[in-house]
């Protein structure tokens, strides 16, 4: 006798699985599960969370420096965020709050890190036009997006892909993360981690 059913796996799409059993004997299980590209991409992220050390990385940068380690700013509270694309309406605007507030952040003792996937003439071009003071990562391989866990799967009109969902991590002077937001609504976010890293020791 043999029924087929479905079965649900957190981590990817279930086939149908055969169960096979005989009168007398313990059904034997035979199943397939199948992962979409997309959802294996995003099973290799890490797992990050408060309180644990900042992923290390060098990584190229636009601005102050030509490159950021980050084990070079032990001592000094760090906000690393995590944004889309270049001169896209959102992320300019965030740029713009961080830009603003710059000195506020540098006169606690802060450093400020922006994070995308694109390039390092994209960045440039990206940094004069606004005139940012703090350096932009390009992490055109994602190894900092898959270190920091913002690659999420997106669905724009129909189409599914892999995106940088905004995201913000603050690092304390020890070079742990002291705070996450993820989700981020670019209008009035500046502000909000600014209070936060005042109130680091």
């Amino acid at each position: 006798m043999r029924h087929k059913v479905m079965l649900e796996q957190k981590a990817g799409r279930a086939q149908a699985m055969t169960l096979r059993y005989f009168p007398g004997q313990r059904p034997i299980c035979r199943a397939r599960f199948s992962v979409s590209p997309i959802q294996e991409f995003l099973m290799s992220s890490e797992v990050i969370s408060i309180g644990q050390p900042v992923p290390q990385f060098h990584a190229a940068a636009y601005g102050k420096a030509s490159s950021i380690r980050i084990d070079d700013l032990r001592g000094t509270v760090v906000v690393i965020y995590f944004y889309p694309k270049d001169d896209t309406p959102g992320c300019t605007t965030e740029g713009q709050e961080f830009t603003a507030l710059y000195p506020e952040f540098q006169a606690v003792g802060a450093e400020i890190l922006g994070v995308s996937r694109d390039t390092l003439a994209s960045h440039e071009k990206f940094s004069c036009k606004f005139n940012f003071p703090f350096p932009l990562l390009a992490d055109t391989d994602e190894a900092l997006c898959k270190a920091f866990d913002v690659l999420k799967e997106k669905n724009n009109y129909g189409k599914v892909g892999i995106g940088v969902e905004r995201s913000t991590f603050v690092i304390d002077r020890e070079g742990k993360i002291a705070y996450i937001e993820r989700k981020v609504k670019a209008a009035g976010h500046a502000a909000a981690i600014l209070d936060i890293v005042k109130q680091l020791p």
